[in-house]
């Protein structure tokens, strides 16, 4: 009797094998895990919606928070300093997390140093600095630090803070004002080392500026008193 020949099967033929296992092993999974599937689904969906809602409603504050600093603005510019305060401390207590809520510190920062209030000034002060992201602010705002430690006679820490701006921020538009403010605070304290080298930073970081022809004309003085006091 003879053989039967085996076929051999197609490439095509497998592919449909494995195809209909895979189908099948779809169905069981669902037939079996139909609930969690759908509570799942159901999370993703949910968590969607919040992120969505989360986004819209962040916007919104933005947009709310913005008009409302800009008011704000408009008081403090034509010196409705108290209706200023009290439009900025509404927006820090409605929007606090928004960008023009943490601006709102900077400038009750500095209406409160204006209004001679330096501990208060430096309430927002600080709290600005933890939040804020703004080199240009951060370094106004630590430069304000030092003029109410300034005003508060704490000229040591006044003159810490000064400095502070230039090793934080070395490019910012008031590090070299802030390094003559230093040094001014270490001449009141009788160390003319210190002031000096103040005075040098800023000759040094600033060559061509006006800030560093007053740090010369500074530390030239400074050198004629130690001479005259040294005869």
């Amino acid at each position: 009797m003879a053989k039967r020949k085996r076929r051999r099967i197609t490439k095509k033929e497998l592919k449909e094998d494995r195809f209909l296992e895979s189908a099948a092993d779809l169905l069981y999974f669902l037939k079996h895990h139909s609930s969690k599937l759908v509570w799942g689904l159901l999370g993703v969906f949910v968590i969607f919606l919040s992120t969505r809602y989360f986004i819209q409603s962040r916007a919104k504050g933005e947009e709310e928070a913005t008009f409302a600093f800009t008011s704000a603005n408009s008081f403090l510019f034509a010196g409705r300093y108290q209706d200023a305060r009290t439009k900025y401390e509404e927006i820090l207590q409605k929007y606090p997390s928004t960008t023009s809520g943490v601006k709102s510190l900077y400038y009750l920062g500095n209406l409160c140093y204006f209004l001679s209030e330096y501990d208060s000034s430096l309430d927002y002060y600080e709290r600005y600095l933890a939040k804020s992201k703004d080199p240009l602010l951060a370094a106004a705002a630590l430069e304000g630090i030092g003029y109410c430690y300034e005003q508060k006679g704490d000229l040591q820490e006044a003159a810490g803070r000064y400095e502070e701006v230039f090793e934080r921020h070395p490019k910012s538009i008031v590090a070299a004002s802030a390094l003559i403010s230093a040094a001014r605070c270490y001449e009141s304290l009788g160390n003319f080392e210190s002031a000096e080298g103040c005075y040098e930073r800023v000759i040094g970081s600033f060559p061509e500026t006006q800030k560093a022809e007053e740090a010369r004309k500074n530390r030239a003085f400074l050198k004629g008193m130690q001479a005259a006091t040294a005869r």
